[in-house]
């Protein structure tokens, strides 16, 4: 700040900044935008739309903290990765390394699971929680791939070719 003498006689800048040393201080101070803000759109996505209901985060009651249990979402979570899609901050992250799917809050790990792979292209499909989930969902359409893992680009291959064995027709010579 500009001193109080010198602002009554001259039109100068009275806030100044801040000096090359105050700015390298105030630069290396971590502002985290990684740490959840509370905003509880995890915890919606996962119960309402995904119907999954893993996340059981009392914390984000500001009025009344309930009960925070890690052990309901290891033991829930199908680490389908809407949570951390959504999440606006990055709180919440999905990674697969190494042969695993991870999910963790802030870096606390939430969930681990092994990751299953395509039958056909070796892709990776996610956890086998994850499969079923999505196995329960579609069905009707994975009659076609016989109880086999696949991707969705050699899903549409095998869907194609079932189709296609069906639709054509056997010519008998009498």
């Amino acid at each position: 700040m500009l001193n109080p003498d010198r602002r009554r006689i001259t039109f100068q800048q009275v806030e100044l900044g801040l000096s090359e040393a105050m700015a390298r201080e105030e630069g290396r101070r971590c502002l985290r935008c990684d740490i959840c803000k509370r905003c509880g759109l995890c915890v919606s996505i996962c119960r309402d739309k995904m119907e999954v209901d893993a996340l059981q985060f009392g914390y984000l009651d500001f009025d009344q903290p309930g009960f925070s249990d890690f052990r309901i979402t290891a033991e829930r979570c199908i680490l389908c990765g809407a949570c951390a899609a959504n999440c606006p901050t990055g709180a919440i992250v999905l990674e697969d390394s190494n042969g695993d799917r991870q999910l963790s809050l802030c870096g606390t790990i939430l969930c681990r699971e092994k990751l299953e792979y395509c039958e056909r292209c070796n892709e990776v499909l996610g956890p086998a929680r994850y499969l079923d989930y999505v196995s329960k969902r579609t069905e009707k359409i994975s009659q076609a791939f016989g109880g086999r893992k696949l991707c969705s680009e050699c899903a549409r291959k095998a869907t194609a070719e079932f189709k296609s064995d069906m639709s054509i027709p056997t010519v008998r010579k009498t």
